[in-house]
């Protein structure tokens, strides 16, 4: 059994102190949101295919948006006072991964869910929407973790909650 002294680090250590959660606790839970809709999309038919497509567009552009306001001016305070290159290319890998999805999604709408090639490109898509994901979960999200303090993260987990409340409850 955990000793509550231990419990209480870690909680402090991953952002969760006295049931808020932090900015990566929300976008997680949001990747997590976006991993099932695309399956959704990829499975359905249909008006269906094409409502949930919208919502899965609209989710990412808000997603994207709030990591925009809220993370990114964020990630620039750390890498400006960083002397890493790292943490530099990080961010900038981010953003061009993030450049290249706009412009998928403009493509995917061009086509439209009726189109015979559809799928394709929307697997395409969720391959790299995955692997966006999975870079920031694995090099962004424990940059946050490891240099802004957890009331800061909170905060920024609130404002980016408040930025998509339409977006991610439907």
């Amino acid at each position: 059994m955990r000793k509550p002294e231990a419990i209480a680090l870690e909680r402090v250590r991953t952002g969760y102190v006295h049931g808020m959660s932090d900015v990566v606790d929300v976008l997680l839970g949001q990747h997590e949101e976006a991993r099932a809709l695309f399956v959704r999309v990829l499975g359905a038919t249909g008006q269906d295919k094409i409502e949930l497509f919208a919502m899965l567009v609209e989710k990412l552009q808000a997603h994207e948006r709030a990591e925009q306001e809220v993370v990114h001016p964020v990630l620039a305070e750390i890498t400006a006072e960083s002397e890493d290159r790292l943490d530099d290319r990080v961010a900038e890998d981010i953003l061009d991964e993030e450049r290249a999805a706009d412009q998928q999604i403009a493509q995917l709408i061009a086509i439209g869910p009726g189109d015979s090639t559809f799928d394709r490109h929307l697997a395409d898509f969720q391959i790299a929407v995955l692997a966006h994901a999975a870079h920031e979960e694995e090099q962004e999200f424990p940059l946050l973790r490891s240099r802004v303090e957890v009331g800061r993260l909170q905060a920024m987990g609130a404002r980016v909650l408040r930025s998509q409340t339409e977006a991610w409850s439907s």
